[in-house]
C-alpha cells in the first residue's frame, strides 16, 4: 500500500515493553541494516500491516457458484436444498 503524496508529517510517541533478548536482537539487526532501532522498527511494523492487508483476498461469485464451492446444491429458486 502506497503513502498518500499529502503524508501527515506528525509523528507520535510509542512505548513498548520488551525482553532484552528481543531488544538485543532488533538492534543487532538494524545495525546490520544501517538503521537506527527506531526507523528499523517502524519499517518492520509497516511491512507487517501493509502484508496483513494483502493477505486478504476478496473474491466476488453469484449465488450458485458459492453454493456449489461449499458443496450445496441449490434449487430452480436458487436457495440451497437439504440433502441429509
Amino acid at each position: 500500500m502506497s503513502q498518500p503524496d499529502t503524508a501527515d508529517t506528525t509523528t507520535f510517541a510509542v512505548n513498548l515493553r520488551m525482553r532484552g533478548d528481543a531488544r538485543a536482537l532488533i538492534d543487532c539487526a538494524a545495525k546490520a541494516r544501517g538503521k537506527s532501532r527506531t526507523e528499523f522498527m517502524i519499517d518492520a511494523a509497516l511491512r507487517s500491516a501493509e502484508e496483513a492487508f494483502l493477505d486478504q483476498t476478496l473474491v466476488r461469485v453469484d449465488a450458485e457458484t458459492l453454493h456449489s464451492m461449499n458443496g450445496t446444491t441449490l434449487n430452480q429458486e436458487g436457495l440451497p436444498v437439504d440433502r441429509r
